[in-house]
């Protein structure tokens, strides 16, 4: 666990080749496996979304793997599902008294939800000819992460004390600003 969260702090700001380091000890590939299992301590989750953004995706230079292999994406479509399986969750939980939901709220919306933000807002490929199918896929995922987003922001109203709007609202303008989703309002329900 504490391996990892170091990895990912020597690769926090403007550290190319830190972050060029970090990605040959830890591969995209290897990072998305362990991300995907299902039974990893939330704390560990943390620290593997953390690398996944300070190596790979708040870079100064591109990296080739995020456009090159099919593991980014693998990983959002499973990042969307916990997503979307969590909407359904909230509007039934009282956060206050379910620590096992909190944890989980806290971990999608402050660490999972920036990484779409942050996708899509410096990374996606566009719907142009040259993004090609992928590009259409990964598009109409963001949508779909747009819509939830949305929805979380809806029904997380009243609990802001335990989950700060700030993420959801965040991940809804960069998803907006990268032309994902066409409209947002951060007061009023949509994201669509």
């Amino acid at each position: 666990i504490e391996l990892i969260g170091l990895l990912a702090s020597l690769t926090e700001g403007d550290v190319g080749p830190s972050e060029a380091l970090v990605r040959e000890l830890v591969p995209l590939s290897e990072l998305v496996e362990n991300l995907l299992e299902p039974q990893m301590l939330v704390t560990l989750r943390t620290n593997y979304v953390r690398l996944l953004d300070e190596a790979f995706l708040a870079t100064e230079r591109p990296v080739h793997e995020l456009t090159s292999s099919d593991d980014l994406p693998r990983l959002l479509s499973s990042f969307a599902a916990q997503l979307a399986d969590f909407a359904t969750v909230l509007p039934s939980a009282n956060l206050a008294e379910e620590p096992a939901v909190l944890e989980e709220a806290l971990f999608l919306c402050h660490e999972v939800l920036p990484i779409f933000g942050r996708y899509y807002s410096v990374h996606f490929p566009s719907r142009s000819a040259e993004g090609g199918e992928a590009a259409t896929e990964l598009a109409e995922l963001g949508e779909r992460v747009g819509m939830i987003a949305a929805d979380l922001r809806d029904e997380s109203r009243g609990q802001e004390g335990l989950l700060p709007p700030e993420p959801i609202l965040s991940c809804l303008s960069q998803l907006k600003a990268a032309g994902v989703i066409t409209s947002y309002d951060p007061q009023e329900g949509g994201g669509r």
